[in-house]
Formats: C-alpha cells, sequence, structure tokens
C-alpha cells in the first residue's frame, strides 16, 4: 500500500471513488481507491548507497 512521505509537511487532500475527501499526512497510508502524485508518496526503494571516496580519488 502507498504511503505519504514522512517528511511531507502540511496535507494531501484527496478524493475517494465515492467523491468523498480524503485528507492524509505525513506517514499515512494511502486508502485503496484513492489516487495522489508520486511527489508525495514515500520511496519504497531502499536509498542507494554511497561508495565511500578514497584520499586517492580527484
Amino acid at each position: 500500500m502507498p504511503k505519504i512521505s514522512d517528511d511531507l509537511e502540511g496535507v494531501v487532500t484527496a478524493y475517494d471513488e465515492a467523491g468523498q475527501s480524503v485528507v492524509l499526512v505525513a506517514g499515512d497510508d494511502v486508502p485503496a481507491g484513492v489516487e495522489v502524485g508520486d511527489h508525495v508518496l514515500a520511496d519504497t526503494k531502499a536509498p542507494a548507497k554511497k561508495a565511500a571516496s578514497s584520499k586517492n580519488d580527484k
């Protein structure tokens, strides 16, 4: 189930299939039948690890 990003500030107001408003805040699960933009969704992938740089890298 999609989830609203934990770092969202404010609220997202969306509508379900019946036209009822749904207010979501950071960390909320997005209910079935409610669509929100990808920009407010938590990234479900694990963050990529950055390679450690050595002193020889320039």
